[in-house]
């Protein structure tokens, strides 16, 4: 019997480069393939938001094969226009100096192929990460 993969978290989230152009957020979404067999993950298509603001969209297109009964970690690297979170450069410089947290919201889907059957998993994250 087939069982859809599992998305079970993102780990790691991190931002790697904070200037006044440009936010990277780095992350690893973790999923699960319950199957005995092997899956091929097909795409990742996220849309992000950061403060509840849409900021970007990720799709990844490279087939990567997963191991059946494994937990597995995708890497996702986002980079955000800082003008979209923040009105201006003051108000990146005032959350700074109070060393704030930005809300990450993923959601989407990641498509696989098993056994000549193609499925999406559903996405659906929120989470914080701190500024220093």
């Amino acid at each position: 019997m087939y069982e859809d993969p599992e998305f079970r978290d993102i780990e790691n989230l991190a931002i790697k480069k904070f200037s006044k152009d440009e936010i990277v957020v780095t992350a690893d979404a973790v999923l699960y393939n319950p199957n005995r067999v092997s899956i091929t993950l097909n795409e990742i298509d996220l849309n992000i938001s950061v403060n509840n603001v849409e900021v970007n969209h990720f799709k990844q297109t490279k087939s990567s094969k997963i191991n059946g009964r494994k937990e597995f970690r995708l890497p996702v690297e986002i980079s955000v226009p800082t003008k979209k979170i923040f009105d201006n450069l003051l108000s990146t410089l005032a959350v700074l100096q109070n060393k704030k947290e930005l809300e990450i919201k993923y959601e989407g889907q990641v498509r696989f192929k098993a056994i000549g059957i193609n499925f999406k998993v559903p996405v659906d994250y929120e989470g914080t990460i701190g500024i220093k």
